[in-house]
């Protein structure tokens, strides 16, 4: 009787403690402030990376390092993200990203846990590697240098960057944004890529054009928030700059 009364309340006073975790990490969330979306302030973040250096495939993806790894990758084009909804502790979310490769008909899926996901929307690139089983992997051993220079030869060899674009992009500190004073399509469309004409000035007030493939979506938010990326080549010209990933 006395062992049947203490089981009786040990799992009384567990059950109690039970309800009091969960009321206090329910009470802890109410407490905190609503995160409230700001379209304009996604929309700045995303031009403020035009002016920059391109971080590192694990950084702007949210992904676990790993180690080193021969160079060969690829750049895939996500098409789809499929899983996602689950969150983990850390606020990383594990999903598919389906990626269109240059050189396969059909799309590729590419398991990832991923910290950024609004980085990984449809559109974006990401640099992948092959396993030796043929399957794979998003490139998270990828320094900040390797990434721009896979960037800008994936670009390169889809005919959508010059070679004088690229070495401007190549040079740290050479990228910039600024204010178009006209943005104007040509009507030619190259492997997904809409080629534009624009006019800016720059700080002497010095007008310039520049001419190149920008993504649908990269106009588009040119467009929206009248901002432009550019990029300073080492004989002084302006180029069209890019959006990286």
């Amino acid at each position: 009787m006395v062992i049947g009364s203490a089981i009786i309340s040990f799992w009384l006073a567990a059950g109690l403690l039970f309800v009091w975790w969960i009321t206090t990490a329910l009470y802890k969330q109410l407490r905190e402030p609503l995160r409230v979306y700001d379209p304009e302030e996604a929309l700045r973040g995303r031009t403020e990376t035009w002016g920059r250096e391109p971080v590192d495939v694990a950084t702007w993806f949210g992904t676990p390092r790993v180690g080193d790894f021969e160079p060969a990758h690829v750049v895939g084009e996500i098409v789809r993200r499929t899983g996602g909804e689950d969150s983990h502790e850390d606020g990383s979310t594990t999903g598919v990203l389906v990626l269109r490769l240059p050189d396969s008909p059909a799309a590729i899926p590419v398991p990832i846990d991923i910290g950024r996901p609004d980085n990984a929307r449809v559109g974006a690139l990401v640099p992948v590697r092959r396993e030796e089983d043929g399957d794979f992997e998003i490139a998270q051993n990828l320094s900040e240098d390797e990434t721009r220079r896979v960037l800008l030869e994936h670009r390169v060899s889809l005919g959508v960057m010059d070679l004088p674009t690229a070495a401007a992009l190549t040079l740290p500190g050479r990228a910039a944004v600024v204010e178009p004073q006209e943005v104007r399509p040509t009507g030619r469309v190259h492997r997904g890529h809409v080629e534009i004409r624009a006019r800016f000035r720059d700080r002497e007030q010095v007008e310039h054009e520049v001419a190149g493939f920008l993504r649908p979506a990269e106009l588009a938010l040119v467009r929206r928030t009248a901002k432009l990326p550019v990029a300073l080549d080492p004989d002084g010209i302006w180029r069209l700059g890019t959006g990286w990933y």
